[in-house]
């Protein structure tokens, strides 16, 4: 299976920074280039501008292997790496929900997740998560309400999902998404206002 590696920069002309110190962290020699690939596709079919999350575990992450984002490097010649699937991407400001919904029609993605209470630069953003899994119905979709909570002293990231499928969730998933586009409308609304 091919690595985002083994691309260039003309394969990723919308994310060229990926060879960069910002994203030096990241074994792209662990991410699937279909992934990589298919997310420039989505930037070019959507004309939404995206910038990979920075974050420690926002591609690779060696620490969950129920993830999609986990990978493991094979320590056997005849045995493939476990390459990455996911990665999270911030849409332009503004766009989050168009992305996500553009998203939501997909053949080709297995999951799609959106987030609120993510930041890029220290600045709130809702950040969309992105996956190839194999699928062999409905695209797995949820809402993910994140926040930053004191616990026996120690500050710790809380992600509460909330999944389409499930109606017991879709209250809190409906909450969230209306959310994002409130978030969405007000970006674009003080952007029109201070031209």
């Amino acid at each position: 299976m091919k690595t985002v590696a083994q691309l260039t920069k003309d394969d990723l002309p919308n994310f060229s920074e990926i060879w960069t110190g910002t994203y030096a962290h990241v074994d792209w020699d662990l991410v699937s280039a279909d992934l990589l690939l298919y997310v420039q596709l989505l930037r070019v079919m959507t004309g939404i501008p995206l910038t990979i999350s920075p974050a420690i575990g926002g591609v690779v992450r060696f620490d969950t292997p129920n993830s999609q984002h986990y990978a493991h490097r094979s320590e056997y010649p005849d045995i493939e790496d476990h390459l990455c699937k996911a990665i999270d991407v911030f849409p332009a400001p503004g766009h989050a929900a168009r992305f996500f919904d553009q998203c939501r029609t997909s053949k080709r993605l297995g999951a799609v997740g959106l987030y609120m209470g993510t930041q890029l630069n220290g600045e709130q953003r809702p950040l969309v998560h992105i996956d190839i899994r194999a699928r062999e119905d409905a695209m797995l979709v949820w809402t993910c309400q994140q926040s930053k909570q004191i616990v026996d002293g120690v500050e710790k990231t809380v992600r509460d999902y909330f999944y389409l499928h499930k109606s017991d969730d879709y209250s809190s998933f409906a909450n969230i998404y209306s959310a994002v586009i409130a978030y969405d409308m007000a970006y674009r609304l003080s952007a029109r206002l201070s031209v």
